[in-house]
């Protein structure tokens, strides 16, 4: 007896659910955590005693042309960040297909359906790609090239890696890919409307072609997406104060690639949640975890995103391959 791939695909669709439920639930759980760590552990004695401003770096095609001075202090800036990443994360359950919908449509679409959804398909790629990422260090570490690590007061790191998601993927994204798009558009004479492209270069682009009779090829967006991203890794040593060591190109290289590719699919919403996954999300529960004591958070996220990373890449080849065999 021989099941068909839609079938396979129809069933694992529904058998990732849990798995992918639980990662969005401990999404959502991140924003106390990070909170409560940020403000109540002994990070909030030392947000206590800093009297500067933060100050906001500004890149504009993978280059630092200034900083903006704030006289705001870290904490209304976290705060700030902390309730546009709950927004940010709320729109994702309903865009371009709400949570419910995608999941009502595995029977007829399988595994391409959970797809559909930006903050299901952010959940898969994180999972895959943080997995791959360990993988490549592992192996460069097996061959003597290090990565390095963030090192200094927590609660700045903690800061800085809340902050870089907004700000490097307008400096990195945005403006290289968004940008490319709008012009595109632009010339081909979209008017106003070519400044929808930075919020979802992919659709926007892609919709304004097919409407006006041409092919929606999105070849030049990837084509800079990857020269982005190359540069992405590169400038980690570049900017990153010496903390960073070669090893790092390697993995925010690539890292920086799937983030332009999927800003130009899910747009901005899509490419800082991905982005915040790394950094706000697992930074919140590791912080927590160093400040009061083993809890059990981070080891439990751990096993759970291995499990669902190895689940998501069977999602992501079977998703491929179906869609190599309808076209």
């Amino acid at each position: 007896m021989t099941i068909s791939s839609s079938r396979v695909s129809i069933l694992l669709g529904y058998a990732a659910l849990p798995l992918i439920f639980l990662m969005i639930g401990f999404m959502f759980f991140s924003f106390p955590v990070g909170a409560y760590t940020f403000f109540n552990t002994e990070m909030g004695l030392e947000i206590e005693s800093a009297e500067d401003g933060v100050v906001i770096p500004i890149f504009i095609a993978g280059l630092l042309i200034s900083v903006l001075p704030s006289k705001l202090g870290m904490g209304d800036v976290f705060m700030i960040l902390w309730m546009i990443y709950l927004t940010l994360l709320v729109i994702s359950l309903l865009t371009p297909k709400s949570i419910f919908r995608v999941i009502v449509e595995i029977p007829k679409r399988g595994v391409s359906s959970l797809l559909q959804n930006t903050l299901i398909a952010t959940t898969i790629t994180f999972t895959v790609l943080l997995l791959a990422i360990i993988l490549i260090e592992q192996l460069q570490q097996s061959v003597g090239i290090s990565t390095g690590q963030l090192e200094g007061i927590p609660s700045e790191i903690f800061f800085n890696i809340t902050l870089a998601p907004i700000v490097e993927e307008f400096g990195f994204r945005v403006t290289t890919i968004g940008f490319f798009a709008a012009m595109t558009l632009a010339s081909r004479g979209a008017g106003l409307s070519s400044l929808k492209a930075f919020w979802h270069p992919g659709y926007h682009l892609r919709h304004f072609l097919s409407n006006n009779g041409e092919k929606p090829s999105l070849g030049s967006l990837y084509g800079i997406a990857i020269l982005s991203g190359i540069f992405f890794g590169l400038a980690h040593l570049l900017y990153g104060s010496g903390q960073w060591e070669l090893g790092k190109v390697t993995t925010a290289g690539l890292a920086g690639v799937a983030l332009g590719i999927f800003y130009i699919h899910y747009g901005f919403t899509g490419a800082v949640l991905l982005h915040w996954s790394f950094n706000y999300l697992v930074g919140s529960y590791t912080y927590l975890e160093q400040s009061v004591g083993e809890l059990g958070f981070v080891s439990i996220m751990s096993y759970l995103i291995i499990v669902t990373g190895v689940v998501s890449a069977i999602i992501l080849l079977v998703h491929t391959y179906t869609a190599r065999r309808e076209n």
